[in-house]
């Protein structure tokens, strides 16, 4: 073969291996020289008929015919203006524009591409344009590359093609373009690569939640392109720069709150996946994607224009979750999946959003290291001790599968509204105080021991950023108050006979009300609250379903130690801090039933003299009925002894709330 002819194209169909009629046409195509619309500069694509969904993706262009193909660098920028190409969503998302562009229009772009951004060195964001404007005039990138692959002026792989591959294999189908009216070109950078991660389908990865390590409280995703050589997968990953010596809180700041630097990396699949397995011990389920050929094929080389860029990192909105949705976009440009009314973006929702468009072909899972333990502590009769901690057969892997999976799980957030009734009885034994308040609730992020367990792990408790109010029929207090407002509050339970045996731990931070146990009034007041508890639990019974083998019971007992301050103008001396102990359990009576007890006794101190000194014991019951996936209703009850009191003795509280869940 004459070294003139050789592109990229020859060695890259390998690895799109469905179509192998239509491949076989593409490549004679390419050899031999002859007019192909089916096939890219680079790489042969499938047809309609071998890509189901084609007819959504950014390769789904009205068909040119042979005659009507575009030869000259003139007809094809005529005909892209008339087209308005460069206002089109999937040009202006191959660019990283923000979502939404502002009316998609061509020229006075307000924003810029999101690859400039203040942590993006100014060389690489100019690697990612080929006109100098084109971060914020898509009209010029777009008539710059068509240029370039018309009249080139880099060869091999500096070349338009080369580098860009999902922009020319945009413009080409779009505008149906005459590939053989185009210079061939040699990509040996983008071959070598696209040889080493060998893209025939794509996944999404989800690795369960992670309470030990605050980073991955929220779980963790990313894109894995597959191939039959499991130990050659390679897998696309977003994540906040970590700077050696950073302490964690700015760290945590920065990712958050202040912006971080979030990077690609590309990563052997069998190697990384065995941290989240082994060293961090979490489950990870994999969901293939129902994606054409085609797509597959441009979801690469999206990849390969993005991977060496940086791009801003929050740990709510613009994270790994967001930036898989992003390249989904590219795909699907009639729609829009980072549109949405929360928000954040988390793992769990990309997943349950691909369920809903139905984008999961098929779902595979592999268990941690403590979900294979639990499968012989659960039944050690079928799993010897040795089995527990050798890899498992495909088999005893789909017995082990639990209720982790965020398919199952209710939506991220919650509202809800309620009726609540409070009374005391008074120090004196005669009297009683009581009011009914409307209450109403918004949490924004996670899970509480009272929500349906599925799709989150067992034992664990995250709620973040969350608020009440209430409108009270008291003429003693004031109508509408704010109840609380959390920044998050956490508990994570490791019973001592379970897999995961070790210490169980809580921590709390927000504002709440709180009733003084020494205070000179008969209201509670809004403090700050922090505090933390570390003890031990015990899991109590079997899984309910048998099937779950590796899945720990529901029903858990604990007992902490807890350290609180608070800080506020209702309590004496403005603040307080406590020392004292809380015992609990949680019980699920069927999948759809729930219920908690705890008792605090926390032992405050607000002074240096005796009475400044009180326990102050409370003890809180509830209890959760699931409608639904999105519905459900719960009740609780607590009584709060004021021993020290001057005014009551007891304080009782009863809530009824509905709940809606929603994202």
């Amino acid at each position: 073969m004459p070294a003139d002819t050789k592109t990229a194209a020859i060695p890259l169909i390998n690895y799109f291996p469905r179509g192998s009629l239509t491949l076989a046409i593409a490549v004679s195509a390419v050899l031999f020289g002859a007019p192909s619309q089916a096939a890219s500069p680079l790489t042969p694509t499938t047809t309609v008929a071998d890509a189901p969904f084609l007819a959504t993706s950014t390769l789904a262009t009205p068909a040119r015919t042979a005659s009507a193909s575009i030869s000259r660098l003139s007809d094809a920028l005529q005909q892209a203006q008339q087209e308005q190409l460069a206002s089109h969503r999937a040009w202006q998302r191959l660019l990283y524009y923000p979502e939404p562009s502002p009316s998609f229009t061509t020229t006075g772009q307000t924003h810029p591409s999101r690859v400039v951004n203040r942590f993006n060195p100014l060389s690489q964001q100019q690697q990612f344009f080929i006109h100098p404007a084109g971060a914020t005039n898509p009209q010029a990138e777009l008539d710059s590359l068509l240029t370039a692959l018309f009249n080139p002026t880099d060869t091999g792989n500096g070349a338009a093609q080369c580098r860009f591959p999902a922009r020319s294999q945009w413009l080409i189908n779009t505008l149906g373009i005459d590939r053989a009216a185009l210079p061939k070109v040699d990509c040996s950078d983008l071959g070598a690569w696209l040889n080493k991660i060998q893209p025939a389908s794509v996944s999404v990865i989800f690795a369960s939640e992670y309470l030990d390590n605050p980073a991955s409280a929220f779980a963790h995703s990313f894109l894995r392109f597959d191939n039959p050589d499991i130990n050659n997968q390679y897998y696309l990953n977003f994540t906040p720069k970590v700077t050696d010596g950073e302490p964690f809180a700015k760290f945590a700041y920065k990712s958050s709150i202040g912006g971080n630097a979030g990077e690609f990396t590309m990563t052997n699949y069998a190697k990384g996946i065995a941290d989240y397995v082994q060293r961090d011990g979490r489950d990870v389920w994999q969901y293939q994607l129902n994606l054409s050929d085609a797509q597959v094929q441009q979801l690469a080389y999206q990849t390969w224009e993005i991977k060496d860029q940086i791009l801003p990192y929050y740990l709510l909105k613009d994270n790994c979750a967001s930036e898989i949705l992003v390249l989904l976009n590219g795909l699907f440009p009639q729609k829009n999946y980072l549109a949405n009314n929360s928000p954040m973006v988390s793992p769990a929702q990309v997943v349950r959003l691909l369920q809903k468009e139905g984008l999961i072909r098929t779902t595979a899972f592999t268990p941690s290291k403590y979900t294979s333990r639990q499968a012989y502590l659960n039944q050690p009769h079928v799993y010897d001790d040795k089995a527990a901690t050798k890899p498992l057969s495909s088999n005893t892997v789909a017995n082990l599968t639990n209720r982790g999976n965020p398919a199952l799980a209710n939506p991220l957030s919650r509202f809800d509204i309620g009726t609540h009734h409070q009374s005391a009885n008074h120090t004196d034994n005669t009297t009683q105080t009581s009011h009914h308040a409307l209450t109403l609730n918004y949490r924004l992020v996670y899970h509480d021991a009272l929500d349906k367990t599925e799709g989150y792990p067992i034992g664990n408790q995250l709620t973040a950023l969350s608020a009440s109010i209430s409108l009270s029929d008291s003429d003693h207090l004031d109508k509408l108050q704010l109840q609380q407002l959390g920044l998050f509050d956490v508990r994570v339970l490791h019973p001592i006979n379970s897999a995961q045996k070790g210490n169980s731990w809580g921590a709390n931070v927000g504002l709440q009300r709180v009733f003084d146990g020494i205070g000179t009034d008969a209201r509670d007041h809004l403090v700050t609250n922090v505090s933390a508890a570390l003890g031990k639990s015990y899991a109590l019974g079997q899984p309910h379903d048998p099937h779950q083998l590796g899945e720990l019971p529901a029903n858990i007992c604990y007992g902490m130690t807890s350290l609180a301050a608070q800080f506020g103008k209702g309590i004496y001396h403005g603040y307080r801090t406590g020392l004292g102990i809380n015992l609990g359990c949680m019980a699920e009576l069927n999948p759809d039933w729930r219920t908690t007890a705890e008792l605090k006794l926390p032992y405050w101190l607000s002074g240096d003299s005796t009475s400044e000194r009180y326990w102050q014991p409370k003890l809180d019951i509830g209890t959760q009925y699931d409608i639904n996936r999105h519905h459900a209703i719960r009740v609780t009850a607590s009584r709060e002894w004021l021993p020290n009191s001057a005014h009551s003795k007891h304080l009782d509280e009863v809530t009824l709330k509905w709940l809606h869940y929603f994202e």
